[in-house]
């Protein structure tokens, strides 16, 4: 009776995980195409633009890039998973910080 149990709890376990692995892949998924329109840097798969930030003189390369593309909004992947969004335009800062709490 009791290895029964535990293999019940260790099917419930195994549904549990097999049932969530879907649902993050499709939100992951969702995730890069949505941040995909936002202008960025080249990006590595694995480890984002950390490669990048990580050499001497990254922030003036980034402030001439934005200055000459004149870009709002632009992104940065840390990691495969964690996206960084910069705001630069005082405007859309003042939207932002001007919305309603909820």
């Amino acid at each position: 009776m009791e290895s029964f149990v535990l293999f019940l709890v260790a099917l419930l376990i195994i549904f549990v995980f097999w049932w969530n692995i879907p649902k993050a892949i499709w939100t992951y998924y969702k995730l890069c195409k949505t941040v995909a329109l936002i202008p960025g840097w080249p990006t590595h798969w694995l480890y984002g633009n950390l490669h990048q930030k990580s050499r001497m003189g990254y922030m003036v390369e980034n402030c001439k890039w934005i200055m000459e593309n004149n870009y709002p909004i632009t992104r940065d992947w840390i990691g495969p998973t964690i996206v960084q969004i910069n705001v630069n335009h005082p405007d859309i800062v003042k939207e932002i910080l001007n919305l309603p709490k909820s």
